[in-house]
This record gives structure tokens, sequence and C-alpha cells, in this order.
């Protein structure tokens, strides 16, 4: 999706605005990709599976590791649906 996006806006590739647009939202794919990547690795890594709905009875027991699964998700989430100063 990332590709296509940064080809798209850079159709025109001879105008040095439509470069930057497509190399920012280039960018801006990139960060919400590595989130939710990120997230998902250490989710398979400390419970062996990548259900969702573990995760909150993992947080009803009390395991902190969740917080920094929440915030790469989060991280994730907030960067593919272009949100929260993420937008171009």
């Amino acid at each position: 999706m990332g590709l296509c996006s940064y080809l798209l806006i850079n159709f025109w590739g001879t105008r040095l605005a439509a470069n930057k647009a497509a190399i920012k939202a280039m960018l801006v794919n990139r960060v919400g990709d590595m989130g939710l990547i990120i997230g998902m690795i250490f989710l398979l890594n400390q419970y062996d599976t990548l259900e969702y709905g573990l995760l909150s009875v993992l947080y009803e027991m009390g395991d902190s590791k969740l917080e920094i699964i929440g915030f790469c998700l989060l991280v994730g989430a907030v960067g593919k649906s272009a949100q929260l100063g993420l937008h171009t």
C-alpha cells in the first residue's frame, strides 16, 4: 500500500512538491508499519499467540508487558490511519 501511495503521489515526478509529498507519505506509512510489526513480534514472543482477545484477559491478570505491546499497536494504528500528527 505504501509503494502504491508513493507512486500515485509522485506521478508528476518532475515537480519538487510531488517528490516531497511522496517521500513524506512513504515515511509516515513506515512508522505505522514498524509500530504494528514490533507490537506483533512482542506479542508473539511473550505469549506465543497473535489473538487480540487474549490481551484483555492478560491485562486483567496485571501483566505489565502489555503496556509496551499496546503502545506499539497504537502507534501502528495511528500511523496506518494517518491520525494525530501523522497525517500529510
